[in-house]
């Protein structure tokens, strides 16, 4: 039997479950993988070559959003159990208090609630991450189960790039029109309509039409009707500018959002985690000096870990903002509309919930 084991002949021993962890350029290629249409084919023009390039960044933000998503529950899941571990001891001592005769009922349901509390907020937890993994298997596919492809999460999220300069502004501003698919051909045309005027016209046009907006208030422009119609070519000429104007302040106007989200996001996170974090981490290390001391009861020591557990969760949640963030800047830079994301509620929360007694 040694000897069949030493040359490979014995019964072949189970294989263990692949469990490496996927980067977010692992999820990406995978994601790509389950969408043959986006090849990019020899022969495409620039403009389909653009729109392709459009879809493909769009796959690209909602595989690495999935991917942050399904990171962050977990965390968050884990750390409900923290809190639910912490609130039940705080509900056992209670009870037991409370037959010994140290406590009044009254006292023992204050001191319960927080368990019924943590209950309710990890089966939250739970369901919040099952959610994130099933909607993390819908965009990459592939053949593993949503329970397999968990094993390929890692513990936490990964550093978040760095912002570039905001002096990058208008670097950004020409390269978002330069990567919409129809930022130049509507470009190319209101040059073409307003050049075929006739020397003056252009003026001309512009007054004319300021004064039929002025006439129509508060309704809609009307034609002055003294006056001879319009040429078709003003017709032409005005609303190939108003197309292509529209076009950039929407671009613009992305850009401008998605920048300030990012960096909003990205200096909550960085408060939350270098410094709110860090001075509820002390406040229960200095309240756990002080019961070990005698000069604090275990019900502050309950609270003050209830409320790093809650930091904890707040900064899990930032970060998790901020790269959805990151992500949305650059899916705007990549020429596609600023995706609107609803920012998380414990970001906005206080960050020191009232403490037990």
């Amino acid at each position: 039997m040694r000897w069949e084991q030493a040359q490979g002949l014995g019964t072949p021993t189970a294989s263990e479950p692949d469990t490496a962890v996927w980067s977010l350029d692992e999820v990406v290629r995978r994601a790509l993988l389950a969408r043959p249409d986006l090849l990019m084919t020899p022969g495409l023009g620039p403009t389909e070559r653009l729109r392709l390039a459009q879809a493909t960044a769009a796959v690209v933000r909602d595989a690495q959003a999935a991917w942050i998503e399904a990171v962050t529950a977990r965390q968050v899941r884990r750390l409900a159990q923290d809190a639910h571990t912490a609130a039940d001891a705080g509900a056992e001592l209670a009870r037991r208090m409370r037959q010994t005769g140290n406590f009044s009922a009254k006292r023992q349901w204050r001191e319960t609630l927080p368990l019924w509390d943590a209950d309710a907020r990890e089966e939250q937890a739970l369901a919040a991450e099952r959610q994130a993994v099933v909607r993390l298997w819908q965009q990459i596919g592939g053949s593993e189960s949503p329970a397999a492809l968990a094993r390929h999460l890692p513990d936490t999220l990964p550093a978040r790039p760095n912002l570039p300069a905001a002096d990058a502004r208008t670097t950004w501003a020409a390269q978002v029109r330069e990567r919409h698919p129809d930022w130049r051909r509507l470009q190319l045309d209101a040059q073409r309509q307003r050049a075929a005027l006739p020397p003056g016209a252009w003026d001309e046009l512009q007054t004319a039409w300021a004064q039929a907006v002025a006439r129509g208030l508060p309704g809609a422009p009307r034609w002055d009707p003294t006056a001879p119609r319009w040429p078709h070519a003003w017709d032409q000429a005005l609303a190939a500018h108003a197309a292509l104007t529209q076009l950039e302040r929407r671009l613009d106007g992305d850009l401008d959002l998605a920048w300030a989200n990012a960096r909003r996001a990205a200096e909550r996170a960085e408060r939350q985690r270098h410094r709110v974090l860090p001075a509820l981490q002390a406040l229960e290390e200095e309240t756990l000096l002080h019961y070990n001391g005698m000069l604090a009861s275990t019900w502050e020591l309950l609270a003050a870990a209830r409320e790093r557990i809650a930091a904890q969760q707040a900064a899990v949640t930032a970060e998790r903002d901020a790269w959805l963030a990151w992500l949305d800047l650059q899916a705007v830079l990549a020429g596609l509309p600023l995706s609107e994301r609803a920012m998380s509620a414990s970001a906005d929360a206080p960050a020191t919930p009232a403490k037990g007694h």
